[in-house]
């Protein structure tokens, strides 16, 4: 017994000694694994900041802000104007350094960053400033050049051809057969034409700069892209173009934009400065809207629960302090003293408040234009068109750059002569005019003075509360609108807008220079206007909030298509052009326009009637519960002629009540079916 217990012992011991090799050895292999999930991780991170926080003299902008951007994300970067967006991207590029924390770049990494300003080198075409961006090439190629003249002079060395096969194949290598035709690609994507390429780059407007920055920047192809506001001097096909491209990329891409649509295409992650920090979001800007709205009303909920039992806590105390229970009121108080409070929920925070007045009412028949011809410097912008508006109508104007959609609108609003054509308002019509250059504001006023302009008997206090809804407050009222930001320059605008109460207004761009807050809150002004709207924009979730009908203007065509801007996407999809096509003559454009008109006006009556049909069972519905209410009474139900008066009542409001549930079901289905569009 006791050889065998000694055996049995010798054989535990063995066990237990490979089991500890096996533990020794499986701990090896984890913090090997450790070390290369270490080394991974720093290999994709190409930018880690590290509680970094910046001060403008006594001004917080960011505090103690960490950030990790990974290879190939798509991470937009949202807020309102003046939470530090731009700052934060001249911390990563390095223009800026933080106050305090740290800012940690993989090894060789290369940033791209599109300023909002751009500006380019003197003595340059459109072609040689966007080549720039290929200066290893360039240099190569030079070097080829050299090789070529002196072989073209008689060097046939064997050193020679050896330096040109080593040279040419690096330069086939590199793409250097390819790079102009890339270049090219760029600057056509985002709306230059071949006679543009050799245009001295100094004499570009202010827009073309942004655009040629940004075809110069792409066609470099830095490990991390970081674009501050890229779609503000594109239109719609160059933003499409640049959406495509941008998914297409291999490298990390950062989008500072107040481009709702243009975020829904582009990115897979939302990060929004909140109160000094990041907050990140999965998922594009829908998705945020949607995840933020439910964060909120959560963060609500428990804020407002612990503020209930805080006051119910604190009414305790100031009953019991110097009553018999002071010890549980003692304890009480203590205990709220250590309670970690739940902040009040991040909102959207100080914001525009915009309602636009009800108008004074004007005609059914708003504005008809009859074949508009325009032509500047012996090119036709548009020919014939023909439009016809009436009250409610809300119409987009979209098309390329250049092609005459602010000069419509101009002329449309009796601002430019036209060259043919005819243009008439209706009875009782007041037009309201927002120009997006903002020329109409007189840059010596003061925000005050401004406001005056429009209604100059009212009181300043009249003002002063009018102009808070717009953030105007305090002596922020008299500064003179030459100091203000495009931002602020447009609120103004708007603010004059509104206080002249017209009922139909002309837009230019009126989204231009507005953060997300106040886009959606002149959205939500807009959809509440009584009266009639034609703007022009590119904003295309604007668009789709607030046309429902869209006018393209494309290279002297014009073309009108029923309902929003995704209506028209998918219209101009079924054609298989680059946009619908326009129809042969004025006759068939006016009576497409008039049936798109027709389904307007039918959608329009079937929402009326959806109105009165849910207010009516309402009412309805009431009465029928006190005819419930009455028949359940004991002296009622004793009463066989009041009780048989009172059911037959009773069925007839039922039966209306059926027929109405009835008319609705049928103006669903009619609602339900495709719209016929033009």
């Amino acid at each position: 017994a006791i050889f065998c217990t000694f055996y049995i012992l010798h054989f535990t011991f063995y066990i237990l000694h490979f089991t500890f090799y096996i533990l020794h050895f499986t701990f090896y292999i984890l913090h090997f694994t450790f070390y290369i999930l270490h080394f991974t991780f720093h290999l994709m991170t190409l930018i880690h900041l590290d509680n970094v926080s910046r001060f403008y003299g006594a001004n917080e902008v960011l505090v103690d802000l960490s950030w990790q951007v990974e290879e190939g994300e798509r991470i937009g970067l949202i807020g309102p104007n003046g939470v530090g967006k731009t700052t934060l991207a001249r911390l990563i590029t390095g223009d800026l350094e933080p106050d305090r924390g740290a800012i940690h770049r993989k090894k060789g990494l290369t940033v791209g960053y599109l300023a909002q300003e751009a500006g380019v080198e003197p003595g340059v075409t459109v072609l040689e400033a966007t080549l720039t961006a290929f200066q290893d090439l360039l240099a190569l190629h030079e070097d080829l050049v050299q090789v070529e003249r002196r072989m073209a002079s008689g060097d046939h060395a064997e050193a020679t051809l050896a330096r040109y096969g080593q040279l040419r194949e690096l330069y086939e290598k590199r793409g250097g057969y390819a790079f102009e035709h890339e270049a090219k690609a760029a600057l056509f994507g985002l709306g230059f034409r071949e006679e543009d390429l050799d245009r001295p780059a100094q004499v570009l407007s202010g827009g073309q700069k942004s655009r040629l920055s940004l075809a110069r920047l792409l066609v470099r192809k830095p490990d991390l892209l970081l674009l501050d506001e890229p779609t503000n001097h594109l239109d719609l096909q160059a933003t499409e173009w640049l959406e495509g491209y941008l998914s297409a990329c291999a490298g990390a891409v950062v989008l500072i934009s107040h481009d709702r649509y243009f975020l829904d295409r582009t990115v897979t992650q939302i990060a929004e400065i909140e109160r000094r920090k990041l907050v990140f979001y999965t998922g594009n800007y829908t998705a945020y809207a949607a995840e933020k709205q439910r964060r909120v009303e959560g963060e609500q909920k428990l804020y407002e629960a612990q503020q209930e039992f805080i006051e119910r806590t604190e009414e305790f105390i100031r009953r019991n302090i110097a009553g018999q229970k002071t010890k549980q009121a003692q304890s009480r108080r203590k205990m709220l003293e250590k309670l970690e409070r739940v902040d009040r929920p991040a909102t959207e925070g100080k914001g525009v408040r915009l309602r636009l007045a009800g108008p004074d009412r004007g005609g059914d028949h708003v504005l008809s234009a009859e074949g508009v011809t325009k032509s500047y410097d012996g090119r036709t912008l548009f020919r014939d068109v023909t439009l016809t508006l009436r009250r409610g109508d809300r119409v987009g104007i979209v098309g390329p750059n250049g092609v005459g959609k602010t000069t419509l609108l101009k002329i449309l609003a009796g601002r430019l002569p036209k060259d043919r054509g005819e243009v008439l308002l209706g009875h009782r019509i007041s037009v309201g005019y927002y120009d997006q250059e903002r020329a109409g504001l007189n840059l010596g006023n003061t925000v005050l003075e401004e406001a005056r302009s429009v209604k100059p008997l009212e009181k300043d206090e009249v003002f002063r509360t009018f102009l808070g809804s717009f953030l105007f407050s305090g002596d922020e009222v008299h500064q003179k609108i030459g100091t203000l930001s495009g931002g602020e320059q447009s609120r103004v605008a708007l603010a004059k807008l509104i206080l002249a109460r017209p009922n139909l207004l002309f837009l230019d761009e009126p989204t231009n220079h507005l953060d997300i807050r106040s886009r959606t809150a002149l959205e939500e002004a807009l959809s509440n206007f009584e009266g009639t709207i034609l703007t022009v924009s590119h904003d295309r979730y604007f668009l789709n909030r607030i046309a429902r009908a869209i006018l393209y203007l494309d290279e002297g065509s014009w073309g009108l298509c029923g309902g929003n801007y995704d209506d028209y996407v998918e219209a101009r999809g079924r054609r298989g052009t680059e946009s619908p096509d326009a129809p042969a003559s004025r006759a068939e454009r006016k009576a497409l326009y008039e049936q798109t008109r027709r389904t307007d006006r039918e959608r329009e009556r079937r929402e009326r009637r959806f109105a009165q049909i849910e207010e009516k069972i309402v009412s309805l519905e009431d009465q029928i519960l006190e005819l419930d209410g009455e028949m359940s009474r004991p002296e009622v139900a004793a009463d066989w002629g009041r009780l048989g008066d009172l059911s037959r009542k009773r069925e007839e409001l039922k039966g209306t009540v059926d027929r109405l549930y009835e008319e609705w079901a049928t103006l669903e289905r009619e609602g339900k079916q495709p719209a016929e569009s033009i």
